[in-house]
């Protein structure tokens, strides 16, 4: 499988939106999100339109999986320690690609590839995301990894990894 990430540009606000109402429903039940009278999850549009043009410090990627649309990943600018990071904020990849390596593969381009420190911030009551990251934090030849405790927001598991130790 051919997996590829390409960073999204102020053209893919649409898809980005749409790729969203996808994240929101499966995190629904768990953060108790009701649709709107459209039958739409609320989308960060404004949000959505600074990252696209790299206002705020953020990045939004689109994930591929053989040439077709498996998902997305967005970067946010982000203080740990009174130190700047980049946090590995969301990441969704389509049921369809799921359990096949593409989240994993996503983690090893962006952080694993990269020669600086990343956060990553995983919800206390996301069972799904928190099983990902442990495993990965196992299987994933990052150069460090701790966990900030206490974290900076109580719903929150909060990690560090590839800081470089001086």
């Amino acid at each position: 499988m051919n997996i590829e990430l390409s960073e999204m540009q102020p053209v893919h606000a649409d898809l980005l939106a749409n790729l969203w109402q996808y994240y929101q429903f499966e995190s629904s039940g768990r953060e108790q999100l009701d649709v709107d009278s459209c039958g739409r999850f609320e989308t960060p549009e404004e949000v959505f339109a600074k990252t696209l043009r790299k206002e705020n410090g953020s990045i939004a990627y689109l994930v591929r999986c053989d040439g077709n649309i498996a998902g997305f990943l967005l970067l946010h600018a982000a203080t740990i320690e009174g130190k700047p990071i980049t946090e590995f904020a969301d990441i969704f990849v389509l049921p369809k690609y799921r359990s096949g390596g593409v989240a994993t593969t996503v983690v090893e381009k962006v952080i694993v590839q990269s020669d600086q420190a990343w956060l990553i911030a995983v919800f206390r009551d996301d069972l799904n995301a928190q099983a990902f990251w442990r495993s990965a934090f196992e299987r994933i030849p990052f150069a460090s990894c701790r966990e900030i405790v206490p974290p900076e927001l109580p719903e929150f598991y909060e990690f560090v990894v590839n800081e470089r130790i001086a």
